[in-house]
C-alpha cells in the first residue's frame, strides 16, 4: 500500500497515546488504514483495522480563479467526473449558475463507484449538454443519497455563450 505521513516526531510516552489530527481524502477509499512506526526502529509498526475514509472529490469541471477554471460552452456535451469514497451506491448531480443559490438536478440517483483497496475508480456522469444560461458563478454540486450530508462543490467555473434577452418571442420589432 501507498501510505502517506500525517506526522512525523509525534510525541510518544510508556503507556496509551493519541494524536488529533485532521484526515483528508485526496483519494477516500473504502478501506483506509492508518499505520504507526516507531521513530527508533522502523521495523516495529502497528497498522489499524480498515475503515471508510469518506469524500467525494470532484475532477472535472474544474473550477478556481478565471485563468484556471474550466470554460465550457452552452449547446457542448460535457462529462462531469469524481471519486468517492464511502458515499454509497448512488449519488444526486446538481449545479447552480449563481454561485449556490438555487441548484438545478444534472441526474439524480446517479450511480457511484467507491474506490477501496488502493484502486482509485472514476466516476463518469452521463453526458450533460449544457443548458445556460452563461454564468462565471457556475458550480456542480455531487451529493450522496444515503448521506446528504457527504457532498462536494466545485470551486466556481465559466458556463460561457450568448444569451439572447430581447425580443424574447411575441413581441412586434
Amino acid at each position: 500500500p501507498v501510505w502517506t505521513n500525517l506526522t512525523i516526531n509525534a510525541t510518544n510516552t510508556a503507556g496509551t497515546n493519541s494524536y488529533l489530527t485532521s484526515l483528508t481524502a485526496p483519494n477516500p477509499s473504502q478501506s483506509a488504514r492508518i499505520r504507526i512506526t516507531a521513530n527508533e526502529n522502523p521495523e516495529v509498526f502497528g497498522v489499524s483495522s480498515e475503515f471508510i475514509l469518506a469524500d467525494i472529490n470532484i475532477l472535472t469541471p474544474n473550477g478556481g480563479t478565471p485563468a484556471e477554471r474550466d470554460h465550457w460552452q452552452i449547446g457542448t456535451t460535457n462529462y462531469i467526473t469524481w471519486t468517492a469514497g464511502g458515499a454509497g451506491t448512488m449519488v444526486d448531480i446538481e449545479y447552480t449558475v449563481d454561485n449556490g443559490s438555487n441548484w438545478m438536478p444534472i441526474v439524480m440517483g446517479y450511480s457511484n463507484n467507491n474506490s477501496s483497496g488502493g484502486s482509485i475508480i472514476t466516476n463518469w456522469s452521463p453526458a450533460w449538454i449544457l443548458p445556460g444560461p452563461p454564468s462565471s458563478n457556475a458550480n456542480v454540486r455531487i451529493k450522496s443519497v444515503v448521506q446528504p450530508d457527504l457532498y462536494s462543490i466545485t470551486l466556481p467555473f465559466d458556463i460561457a455563450g450568448v444569451q439572447v434577452v430581447s425580443p424574447n418571442g411575441g413581441e412586434p420589432w
